[in-house]
């Protein structure tokens, strides 16, 4: 008795890539340089963290182990600077993200009322309005909310992992350096 076969997911077809890449060239190509800027964004605030992270460094030396009254004031100003300007960065990537998703939602409202003035009378006939309606509203806002789903995705899969790679190699470094500096006043 043969056992079932997993189902194998058949390789994207030409057209499909065909498909992917005129939606990219009719709907991304004129804003590409509107990405690369919330991409540069994304590298800026993945930056930032790192920076945070590489503030706890001198924070530990200089506050707790040197006892440096200077630094109380000095160090808290440098995380607040480098948490704003985080912040900045993040909002960069925020407003340009917005500002592409809906340029794709416009195009494609632009594009469907184009097909639509073109449609067959006897075809649009047929139709219900409310039926046109609902798709110039209802599959905007889907498509917008997939936009914005994928763009959320790709900047955790851009940033957040590398967020949490830089942290944790800036913080067990930080942790060696301390724990040497420890171990030496012990002795």
């Amino acid at each position: 008795m043969n056992a079932p076969q997993p189902a194998i997911k058949p390789a994207a077809s030409q057209s499909e890539f065909a498909l992917i890449g005129r939606l990219l060239r009719d709907y991304i190509g004129g804003r590409l340089a509107t990405v690369l800027g919330a991409i540069l964004c994304m590298g800026g605030s993945a930056l930032m963290t790192a920076a945070l992270a590489w503030l706890l460094d001198p924070a530990v030396k200089q506050i707790f182990v040197e006892k440096n009254v200077a630094m109380l004031t000095l160090i808290p100003i440098g995380v607040v600077a480098v948490v704003f300007v985080r912040g900045a960065f993040d909002f960069g990537v925020a407003a340009l993200n917005n500002s592409v998703g809906q340029g794709i939602v416009a195009d494609t409202q632009r594009d469907m009322f184009r097909s639509l003035i073109r449609y067959d009378l006897e075809k649009l006939n047929a139709v219900h309005s409310g039926q046109f309606v609902s798709h110039f509203l209802y599959d905007a806002t889907l498509l917008r909310e997939a936009v914005k789903a994928g763009r959320a995705e790709a900047q955790r899969r851009l940033t957040a992992d590398g967020h949490g790679t830089r942290c944790a190699m800036i913080l067990s470094w930080i942790d060696r350096k301390s724990t040497r500096l420890n171990s030496s006043h012990v002795k």
